[in-house]
């Protein structure tokens, strides 16, 4: 999950909010609905992340509706 092509550099943290309906699952790299964590409709994630952590999303549909934001 980034911003753009890259991660921001020097990010502290990120926020990731689902618009769509279909539940959004988020994780390390190979996250599926079974080992990733739930991000409902409407609910907000905000995690501590640096600029060299990686986070990674699925979900069941081929469009859903995310938001994510970086900061540094």
């Amino acid at each position: 999950a980034s911003v753009g092509g890259s991660n921001l550099a020097n990010r502290k943290s990120l926020v990731i909010f689902n618009k769509g309906t279909p539940v959004v699952y988020y994780g390390k790299t190979g996250v599926t609905s079974t080992n990733g964590i739930p991000i409902l409709k409407d609910e907000l994630v905000v995690l501590s992340v640096g600029q060299n952590i990686s986070i990674y999303l699925v979900t069941a549909v081929s469009n859903s509706d995310v938001i994510i934001q970086e900061f540094a």
